[in-house]
């Protein structure tokens, strides 16, 4: 999973972000392409998105204890996204950029209160589960974000957890969106 923009690598990255995390560290869990390769067919990605229960009252000294760790703040980002302020958080790594996104409802609370534990090529890290990782894709729902939602579907098939994933996709409204990766057949 190494790439050519950084001697690193995204995961050589997240272990550096993760090892800059003080030992009281906010619950995070990664979501975004890196999930969806735990979960899913992986695919090529540039970041890493971590949904991080991040209050306002501790997110300037966490992001200053990151920043001085080589994860400054990406202020061009915040400034050419507007709508993100209180949402989510850009850092910047080299050329990886490092999304922490707040949670913004209680499914993405409950997201954090489900993460699992999981070992990817020897980095322990909180890993959204399949279930949240579908519905957060499925918040988001873009082309490649259905496309994901349907690779995880596949692979991981009779392991999901239908009744969970249809109590929040009616709390979202989300039935049609569900029912479409679902029912969709998705390539191995």
């Amino acid at each position: 999973m190494a790439d050519s923009a950084s001697p690193l690598g995204l995961l050589g990255t997240l272990r550096l972000l993760l090892n800059s995390f003080p030992p009281d560290a906010p619950p995070y869990c990664v979501i975004g392409a890196l999930a969806v390769g735990a979960w899913g067919r992986p695919r090529a990605t540039q970041d890493i998105d971590l949904l991080i229960l991040l209050e306002e009252s501790t997110r300037c000294e966490f992001t200053e204890r990151i920043g001085s760790a080589g994860f400054p703040l990406d202020e061009e980002w915040a400034r050419q996204n507007p709508l993100m302020k209180g949402r989510g958080i850009r850092l910047r790594h080299h050329s990886h950029p490092v999304d922490l996104m707040i949670p913004q409802d209680l499914h993405e609370r409950e997201t954090l209160a489900r993460r699992i534990s999981l070992t990817v090529e020897g980095l322990p890290v909180w890993m959204a589960t399949p279930e949240d990782l579908i519905l957060l894709k499925l918040k988001a729902c873009r082309d490649h974000d259905l496309v994901d939602a349907q690779s995880i579907v596949h692979r991981q098939a009779t392991r999901l957890d239908l009744d969970y994933l249809w109590r929040w996709a009616d709390r979202l409204g989300l039935q049609s969106e569900l029912h479409y990766v679902l029912s969709t057949p998705s390539a191995p």
